[in-house]
């Protein structure tokens, strides 16, 4: 029987040009959605204290406040990477980490060879 009760996810963005678009895919899932800017302020700790999941964009998260998250069950880092996430406080604590590994990566992959190209025609001069 699926749980009743609504979870909250909250959603650390590194600025405001996320677009609406990410909060439509949780239309409709029983889910409440915080979007906030940066992971570390004081002033949003009990919204990430009452997250039963975490999406970030590359903000550091420390032991300590992995400990403080005291309902989170994943933290999924909306990047290839995951190296700013204390992925072995989290293991302790039971607290799950995701990344996307293959994002973007034909993306990056075109934009290294054009800057290649660019730096071997000097171009920025």
């Amino acid at each position: 029987m699926p749980d009743a009760q609504a979870k909250n996810v909250v959603i650390a963005c590194i600025d405001t040009r996320n677009p609406p678009q990410q909060l439509a895919a949780f239309a409709g899932l029983n889910i409440n959605v915080q979007l906030v800017i940066g992971f570390g302020n004081p002033a949003q700790a009990s919204l990430f204290q009452a997250a039963d999941a975490i999406i970030t964009e590359m903000h550091p998260v420390s032991a300590g406040m992995l400990g403080a998250l005291a309902r989170c069950k994943i933290i999924a880092c909306a990047s290839t990477g995951y190296d700013y996430v204390d992925i072995e406080a989290a293991g302790k604590l039971g607290i799950w980490v995701t990344n996307c590994p293959g994002y973007c990566t034909d993306e990056v992959a075109t934009h290294t060879i054009a800057l290649l190209l660019s730096q071997a025609r000097r171009l920025p001069q």
